[in-house]
């Protein structure tokens, strides 16, 4: 006790609770079996210097858990810390973290006077439907293409545009987003600008010049300066790409800048192409130094912060539509039985490429949807049936092909293809609403909060990592579907309509 209060010591609280999660269980949710899941538990641990790569391929209901699991795994075993050994639940494990000098390029006149509000997705779609505090009419989007590949294209369609009084879309070629947009504003390709690459210079400043002068005569820096000029901005827009370029490569106070070696400046840049920073010889490791923001500044696997959503420790939840053997939800699903998979085409970079000839070649030329065999065989489709892929929120036709990779009970429709490709409909009308309040869980609002009142939630365009926890990323997979065989367009029609 302490004063008298009854109390458990960390380790305590997390032998209970994992007394719940047996290799017996987890193969009634994974279908692993449970000798399996031993045999890898006692491989990991046994190992010198095992390493987890969770990078961003977790996009579903229980993502965040299985990130607080693997990173479990690694206190639990002492292989956070420990070099050549780690766990990393996102992409930059290539070199040291480092930001370029974009402050000044944001805000010009400072942070304090941002006048730009950080939305998350469920907060943006709730205040275009109620209009508090205050309405969105105009959407301009730089970056993205959210009627192609966000969930929910219906929701987009139906629900977002139709309350908007001004969309315009800024992209190099017309996407399924700029069909409805009020205005398309051109941009540049990568091969015609002169840019700082930092993402995936790996300990380098790089320096990347045009391969070819920007089409159209469009001047990739000052390209919306007369834009700019008649709205009264024009002081901002005034800077050549060089100038950009310099901005932000002036970091004196970031010492893996001030030491590097040519000096890095746009100078030598253009003789070098790539300097490599000041960085430390070891590799990269967020856990080396084992400094920690925590309350007692150690690693801490219970949170006191998330025990409102009982979320303290890392748990499994259950997926958002489709029921696992282990929850024996019997009946949550029984119209729509499948589990819905968008994956991604390797062709197409996400859905960059998408109207490349050649990328769609190597892609299949159209797009199909793969179902495993014996799921086939019960429904009774063929390789090369054309099959409507549906659920409550939209629909997608396209080609079956029959394959021992997809799991049963799992439906997959290639992610990538642009709405026009398919015959009918779309994959995103299926997924659920893009961390809609639908799909948002009690931990996400809750850190989210948590971050806002302690001033975390800052005028730089990247939040980082708590911000991803906090429900700023997107839940895709976590939907049900069912199919069926049809014929022709005919068919097509009068199944939508029963």
């Amino acid at each position: 006790d302490v004063f008298d209060v009854p109390c458990k010591t960390a380790f305590t609280r997390l032998a209970e609770h994992l007394s719940l999660y047996t290799p017996e269980y987890q193969e009634t949710v994974t279908g692993v079996p449970a000798a399996t899941a031993v045999r890898l538990a006692e491989e990991y641990a046994a190992a010198q210097r095992p390493y987890i790569l969770g990078a961003l391929g977790l996009r579903y209901q229980n993502q965040g858990e299985s990130y607080r699991s693997f990173y479990l795994l690694g206190m639990l075993t002492g292989n956070l810390g420990k070099p050549g050994a780690g766990v990393t639940s996102e992409l930059g494990t290539g070199g040291w973290p480092w930001l370029l000098n974009d402050g000044p390029i944001v805000c010009p006149e400072g942070p304090e006077a941002f006048k730009g509000k950080i939305l998350r997705q469920p907060d943006f779609w709730e205040q275009v439907q109620t209009e508090q505090p205050y309405p969105i009419k105009a959407l301009m989007i730089p970056s993205g293409n959210p009627v192609h590949n966000c969930p929910s294209r219906g929701r987009w369609l139906d629900e977002v545009f139709p309350k908007l009084d001004l969309i315009v879309d800024i992209d190099i070629w017309m996407t399924d987003t700029g069909e409805y947009a009020d205005y398309i504003l051109p941009d540049c390709q990568p091969f015609e600008r002169t840019e700082i690459v930092m993402m995936g210079a790996y300990n380098h400043v790089v320096l990347s010049e045009p391969a070819i002068k920007p089409l159209g005569g469009l001047d990739p820096a000052t390209r919306y300066y007369e834009l700019a000029k008649r709205l009264g901005f024009g002081e901002y827009f005034e800077k050549t790409a060089e100038d950009w370029c310099e901005i932000r490569i002036d970091c004196p106070e970031n010492p893996m800048f001030a030491a590097a070696q040519p000096p890095i400046t746009l100078e030598n840049l253009k003789k070098e192409k790539r300097i490599r920073l000041a960085t430390p010889p070891v590799p990269w490791d967020p856990f080396l130094g084992m400094d920690f923001a925590t309350p007692s500044g150690r690693l801490e696997f219970y949170c006191e912060k998330l025990v409102p959503a009982d979320a303290q420790m890392a748990r499994y939840v259950e997926p958002f539509e489709v029921p696992t053997v282990a929850s024996k939800a019997e009946g949550k699903n029984e119209e729509y039985p499948y589990q819905f998979f968008s994956g991604r085409q390797r062709f197409f970079m996400q859905s960059m490429f998408t109207d490349d000839p050649v990328m769609r070649e190597l892609s299949g030329g159209k797009p199909s949807a793969r179902i495993n065999p014996i799921d086939a065989a019960r429904d009774g489709i063929k390789d090369g049936d054309k099959v409507e892929v549906y659920n409550q929120r939209g629909h997608v036709v396209a080609t079956m092909r029959l394959d021992e990779v997809i799991p049963p009970g799992t439906i997959q429709v290639w992610f990538g293809w642009r709405n026009k490709h398919f015959e009918e409909g779309m994959y995103s009308e299926l997924l659920v609403p893009m961390s809609s309040r639908e799909t948002m869980n009690d931990v996400a609002d809750l850190w989210w909060k948590h971050m806002e009142e302690e001033d975390r939630v800052k005028w730089h365009f990247f939040l980082g990592s708590e911000a991803t926890m906090a429900g700023a990323w997107d839940t895709i997979w976590d939907c049900a579907c069912n199919i069926r065989k049809v014929a022709d367009a005919e068919d097509i029609e009068d199944g939508k309509d029963a």
